[in-house]
């Protein structure tokens, strides 16, 4: 059976300036026969789908950490200091295709987090949806949505995490964690992990050995993350700002 073009629902008249495919009703549906599966059923526009990834975006980037940090981008990192090169050069590259995860471990000081802002801030401006924090604002995020003030479910807020087109998680460490802490970051992890979602994460050599091993098994796998770990690396502060 040949299905023809999705035609207009005509449940609100065409205004200027909205959809041409829909008319603005914002459904269409399928010009097929009587008893065809999808005879009579709205299908959402291009256009209303279009809208839900704006909203999605502009929920992220309300949570996201990153205004601090706009200025963090890629061409304004210091890859000429001993010991970064294979950082900026992977962080290049998952920046392009954003495909597995990225972990950059090192010392406090290195230019992890802005090598992660800059990854975020070049994927914003591509239009993916992108969520950057840490994992401590991470947690306060899914905290704040039990009070009694909330205006989000926490379910919506942590699938807008699980489901970003990019999440980047700074300073992951879990040594004081809650066990309710360490559930969510695990459910997190493994959610994207299970799904294939791009993930960066930066942490140090605490952080590292602070991980629940669910979470360090994961980030163990070869075949989804690649890992790079800064070696002698003075801080990287310093060339960012050299009268400090």
């Amino acid at each position: 059976m040949k299905i023809m073009q999705p035609e207009a629902v005509h449940i609100a008249p065409h205004k200027k300036g909205t959809c041409e495919r829909c008319k603005g009703a914002g459904y269409l549906r399928m010009n097929v026969p009587f008893g065809h599966p999808l005879f009579g059923k709205p299908i959402r526009c291009q256009c209303k789908e279009a809208e839900r990834i704006a909203r999605r975006r502009q929920q992220l980037s309300s949570l996201s950490d990153l205004d601090a940090l706009s200025d963090k981008r890629l061409e304004s990192y210091n890859f000429r200091i001993p010991g970064t090169q294979d950082a900026f050069r992977a962080a290049c590259a998952f920046a392009r295709h954003p495909q597995g995860w990225i972990v950059l471990i090192g010392s406090s000081g290195n230019g992890k987090t802005h090598l992660a802002a800059a990854i975020a801030n070049y994927c914003l401006e591509q239009d993916r949806v992108v969520f950057f924090t840490t994992a401590a604002d991470l947690l306060d995020h899914l905290r704040s949505t039990f009070a009694p003030t909330s205006t989000v479910h926490y379910d919506q807020r942590f699938m807008q995490m699980r489901e970003a087109e990019l999440l980047v998680l700074d300073d992951l460490v879990m040594e004081s964690c809650t066990s309710w802490a360490r559930e969510k970051l695990y459910q997190l992890f493994n959610s994207r992990y299970t799904a294939r979602l791009p993930t960066v994460v930066t942490m140090n050599q605490r952080g590292q050995e602070s991980l629940e091993e669910g979470i360090r098994s994961r980030l163990s796998d070869q075949s989804l993350v690649k890992t790079v770990v800064f070696e002698r690396v003075g801080d990287y502060r310093l060339s960012e700002h050299p009268e400090a």
